[in-house]
C-alpha cells in the first residue's frame, strides 16, 4: 500500500488518502515544532522522473531496490530502529542522529514535491520527493526512511501535509496582497495627468532656435545642425 501527499498546484487538492478531518488536526499549530522517531536510510539522489509515477508503489519500490543494489542507502532490514529523529517546523524539516545530534539533512518545506508511505515486506518506508532540480525538471531526490509502525509513517505524512498547506495559504496571501498592491500603484500612476511645465530655460531655447532660423542680409538662412 502506499499513501501519498503532493505539494499543491493552483487550484488542486493538496492531499491524497488523507482524510479532511486528519488535515485539520495537522493545521491547528502550523508554528510548533514536531519531532517522530524514525531510522535513516539515506539520499537517493538524481533520480530521473521521466516516464515514473512518483506516486505509484511499484515505481518507487524499483527505484529503491535500484540504490540498495548500487550501496547508494543502507539496507533498511539492518537499521537500528529509531535511530534518528525527524523535526518538522513550519519552514523546514530536518534529520538528525538521536545519538550524536549530527544533522544528517535539513529541506525547506517549499522545494519537497511529496511525501509517500509504503508498507513492503513488513518495512513501513517513507519516502520524502525533493525537488526537482531548477535545470532539469525530471530530477529529483528521495529521502528514504522507515518508522517503527504504520500510525507512525502516517503521522508524519499527515503533519507535512499540514505544513504544505499552511506553506502554500501563506504563498497564497502574500502573492495577492503583491498583486494587489501593484495594481493599486499603476492605477494612482494612471489617473495623474501628464504635464510638460514651460520653464524659463525653455522659452531661451525657443527664442534661441528663432533667431538661428531668421536670415541674414546677404539672403542666407542660418540652420540649427545636430
Amino acid at each position: 500500500m502506499i499513501s501519498t501527499i503532493e505539494a499543491p498546484a493552483a487550484g488542486t487538492c493538496l492531499l491524497k488518502n488523507f482524510s479532511a478531518m486528519n488535515l485539520q488536526r495537522a493545521e491547528d499549530r502550523p508554528e510548533e515544532v514536531v519531532e517522530f522517531a524514525v531510522a535513516f536510510a539515506g539520499v537517493i539522489t538524481d533520480v530521473s522522473f521521466v516516464s515514473i509515477d512518483p506516486s505509484g508503489r511499484s515505481d518507487l519500490l524499483k527505484i529503491i531496490d535500484q540504490a540498495l543494489s548500487a550501496g547508494s542507502i543502507t539496507a533498511m532490514h539492518s537499521l537500528q530502529p529509531e535511530s534518528h529523529r525527524i523535526s518538522i517546523n513550519r519552514h523546514h524539516l530536518q534529520i538528525w542522529s538521536a545519538s550524536t545530534q549530527v544533522v544528517e539533512i535539513r529541506v525547506p518545506l517549499h522545494i519537497i514535491a511529496s511525501v509517500g508511505y509504503i508498507l513492503d515486506d513488513g518495512l513501513h518506508i517513507i519516502c520524502i520527493n525533493i525537488g526537482p532540480d531548477p535545470r532539469n525538471r525530471q530530477i529529483r531526490d528521495l529521502v528514504i526512511l522507515t518508522a517503527a509502525t504504520k500510525a507512525v509513517s502516517e503521522e508524519v505524512c499527515r503533519v507535512l501535509s499540514g505544513r504544505f498547506q499552511s506553506k502554500y495559504r501563506e504563498a497564497v496571501v502574500s502573492l495577492t496582497e503583491a498583486t494587489t498592491s501593484l495594481k493599486n500603484s499603476v492605477q494612482n500612476a494612471c489617473k495623474k495627468p501628464l504635464v510638460s511645465p514651460v520653464t524659463k530655460s525653455s522659452h531661451s531655447s525657443e527664442n534661441s532656435i528663432a533667431q538661428l532660423n531668421t536670415t541674414d542680409g546677404g539672403g542666407l538662412t542660418n540652420r540649427l545642425v545636430i
